[in-house]
């Protein structure tokens, strides 16, 4: 099933459909989806740099190996999401819910993390230097070969004990 953008009846969709379609691989690159429900999508590869994601609904979505570098992904829900080898560089993320989301090998340096909740997230071996996660609420993520905000190696969770 291929998704595509959706428009409101009576209202002026922000995305071009004949440019953009949510397919793997795809190419959406600075596109609005603010607000919409993009749940279950399965579009991994897809380019979606500098796209408006803000409030958007994520949840169950197949993003692996995607590039959001850039986007806007403010207050929006990527419960069961898999974003396994993204590129979330520079993305704009403050109140978004990461709620069992796969963010494993993930580049989020750079990336607007405040006020956002990480529950069960699994960030191994994600690279989050530079990360802004002032307020970032943390319960129970999965914390291995990670790149922590300020640089350093986090192993919290890793099998066979963690750092002192």
């Amino acid at each position: 099933t291929t998704t595509e953008a959706v428009e409101d009846p009576g209202e002026e969709s922000d995305v071009d459909e004949e440019d953009c379609a949510l397919v793997p691989n795809g190419s959406c690159s600075g596109m609005n989806f603010s607000g919409q429900d993009l749940a279950g999508a399965v579009i991994p590869g897809i380019d979606l740099t500098g796209a408006n994601l803000e409030g958007a609904i994520l949840d169950g979505a197949l993003m692996v190996g995607a590039d959001l570098t850039g986007a806007n992904l403010a207050g929006a829900s990527l419960s069961n999401t898999n974003l396994a080898g993204a590129v979330l560089s520079d993305i704009r993320a403050p109140a978004a819910m990461f709620f069992h989301t796969d963010l494993s090998h993930t580049d989020l340096t750079r990336s607007d993390l405040t006020a956002a909740m990480m529950v069960e997230a699994d960030l191994k071996s994600a690279n989050m230097a530079g990360a802004q996660t002032d307020g970032l609420v943390d319960r129970r993520s999965f914390w291995c070969s990670t790149i922590a905000s300020n640089g350093t190696l986090r192993n919290d969770s890793c099998q066979g004990g963690s750092e002192d």
